[in-house]
């Protein structure tokens, strides 16, 4: 088995987001927890935290208990890891500079070793930077959208000019003020716009 999860760095929880395994296994572990661990949110400990931006992979050694974090009766895990032939666990997160997006948990079948253990940690280093790439672009987008929705609906005129005096960006507002579209504003010379009270306060500045 292969879950890959997200973290909320607000919240602290991990959020199973995909199972990877062939369908008669996870139908059989849906069956023995008697609920579908995608989509379930773990409250996660610093400790276990700061396991996983080690950038190494950790054995979970308490097995599938642990692994829950303790959410199902023991009960039901030990019935899991029989009925599906669970070996070792182990979990390496998503992380880059201190923070964590995510972590991936790889089960191993009993009685199986670990293969290419330093593949599989450059792979998932690798990915928490790509995370961490992917979540500030949007972090970006969003701020981005923030700004441009206020400077549109703000109700005080706004407009920049480049080092020739000349318009690269009005609002609507300001076109409401000077009667003009967009286009009719943008590239031509501030001072065209103003009067001669604005036009020598300007050229003080």
């Amino acid at each position: 088995y292969v879950s890959v999860n997200a973290y909320d760095q607000k919240t602290r929880k991990i959020e199973g987001r995909a199972l990877l395994a062939d369908a008669q296994h996870i139908q059989a572990l849906l069956k023995t927890l008697g609920t579908d661990v995608r989509g379930m949110s773990f409250t996660l400990s610093e400790e276990a935290r700061d396991g996983l931006i080690s950038g190494k992979l950790v054995r979970i050694p308490g097995g599938t208990y642990e692994l829950f974090l303790g959410e199902f009766p023991k009960a039901a895990c030990d019935a899991l890891e029989k009925l599906a032939g669970v070996g070792d666990i182990f979990a390496m997160g998503f992380a880059s500079k201190g923070d964590l997006y995510g972590n991936a948990i790889i089960i191993i079948p009993e009685g199986s070793p670990l293969s290419n253990r330093d593949v599989i940690e450059t792979f998932l280093r690798q990915a928490g930077v790509a995370l961490q790439r992917k979540l500030a672009e949007e972090a970006l987008k969003k701020s981005e959208e923030r700004y441009r929705i206020l400077v549109e609906t703000m109700t005080e005129g706004l407009g920049v000019q480049d080092e020739n005096g000349l318009w690269t960006y009005v609002n609507d507002r300001l076109c409401e003020m000077f009667g003009r579209f967009h286009g009719e504003i943008i590239g031509r010379p501030v001072t065209e716009f103003l009067d001669e009270a604005n036009q020598s306060i300007l050229k003080e500045q």
